[in-house]
């Protein structure tokens, strides 16, 4: 509990300034990747909610967008019956991919878990109002409703959010378990190093 609580402490110390440590790529990628989801997960549940108080359908933003890709890249056409699958695999795609770029960077990052995350939440919201309307597919913010344009920043709020707030414990995690017993490597050259020596049989 002692070495749970100096994580803590340097956790925290470490968030109200410039981070010192870096993480390896791959690493930074899978933590990432699941704090993505979970932010994603986050922001489907809160759509949906909303979508069933107005009695409203999904939009179909993702499968547009996928459906650009796979025909301007790859040539190829979607039929009708999977454009919900589409929907639904280019939207967990593309949170999940903010969430690595949100792993990758998290470490430098000076402030707490919440304002990180509305800064994410806003960057997203933000390349989505550039991206969407450069490919069609939705109109430009200033001719949006008011009301809709406020809903969608909210539902990126709580992608944005959820995914700082995921990836906390996921690094406080990996802090304690250096702390306490250092990286994969020191601990394997600790049991290489303790292992007693093979006695050699005589001939």
């Amino acid at each position: 509990m002692n070495g749970l609580k100096r994580v803590r402490e340097g956790y925290s110390e470490r968030v109200g300034r410039t981070r010192t440590y870096c993480e390896p790529p791959l690493v930074a990628v899978r933590r990432g990747a699941i704090a993505g989801a979970v932010g994603t997960a986050a922001m489907t549940a809160y759509q949906l909610a909303v979508i069933k108080a107005r009695g409203s359908e999904p939009s179909r933003a993702p499968a547009e967008v996928a459906k650009r890709i796979l025909r301007g890249v790859f040539q190829r056409d979607v039929p009708e019956d999977k454009t919900e699958l589409l929907n639904n695999g280019m939207h967990w795609t593309y949170g999940t991919g903010w969430g690595i770029f949100y792993g990758i960077v998290a470490p430098s990052l000076p402030g707490s878990p919440v304002r990180n995350g509305i800064a994410l939440g806003l960057l997203v919201w933000g390349a989505s109002l550039v991206e969407l309307p450069a490919m069609k597919i939705a109109p430009p913010v200033w001719e949006t409703p008011p009301r809709e344009v406020v809903l969608d920043a909210s539902y990126h709020l709580v992608y944005g959010v959820a995914v700082a707030l995921a990836y906390q414990p996921i690094a406080l995690k990996s802090a304690y378990s250096r702390t306490e017993g250092g990286s994969d490597d020191e601990r394997n050259r600790r049991r290489l190093r303790a292992r007693p020596p093979r006695r050699r049989v005589g001939r």
